[in-house]
């Protein structure tokens, strides 16, 4: 009997490390139909607040709005992120997806990757990013590249804190210096 209670323990837990080991990949970003949208908008311009503060704004060059998805589709979008310590961070990325409470967005690079530029004189780039703003964190699963002053740092998958300045790269991290 204790064998098998051992025995059923043991596989719990490794099914239980397989689901936590499981990462959700950041919510595909449709491409834009050229009709069905609800509401077509040009040079949009969309601020979140927190705690009666500027959190984040959000412009683009265009937004499609889906009253039935309660989504918006964004072209060149560039957003600007109040930060708790420091500098805002800039995003530029080619299009995006946001919902229609503002609090959560994704993003995709195009020709160009996503960049992320911080006060701090770093920069990041990835081909897609998902922001979350009940967590406050920044995500991907992709490739990223972070670069400063001297040194270059590569991996797959991160996960950037603002409330704590961190950033964390999940996977086949390398770190270059000049």
């Amino acid at each position: 009997m204790n064998k098998l209670i051992i025995g059923l323990s043991g596989f719990f837990f490794i099914i239980l490390i397989v689901l936590i080991g499981v990462r959700k990949r950041p919510p595909a970003v449709r491409p834009l139909s050229e009709g069905a949208a609800d509401l077509i908008l040009s040079k949009i311009s969309f601020v979140q607040t927190r705690n009666n503060l500027k959190d984040w704004e959000l412009t683009a060059q265009e937004a499609r709005f889906y009253e039935g998805d309660q989504t918006a589709f964004l072209k060149k979008i560039f957003i600007v992120m109040e930060s708790d310590h420091g500098s805002p961070l800039t995003l530029r990325g080619d299009r995006g997806r946001m919902d229609a409470g503002g609090k959560t967005f994704s993003m995709q690079g195009g020709k160009e990757p996503i960049s992320v530029q911080m006060g701090n004189g770093y920069a990041v780039e990835t081909a897609s990013l998902r922001w979350s703003s009940e967590d406050r964190v920044i995500q991907t699963e992709d490739p990223v590249a972070i670069t400063g002053k001297g040194f270059t740092i590569s991996g797959e998958g991160m996960r950037m804190f603002l409330d704590r300045s961190e950033i964390m790269l999940m996977r086949n991290v390398h770190a270059k210096m000049d």
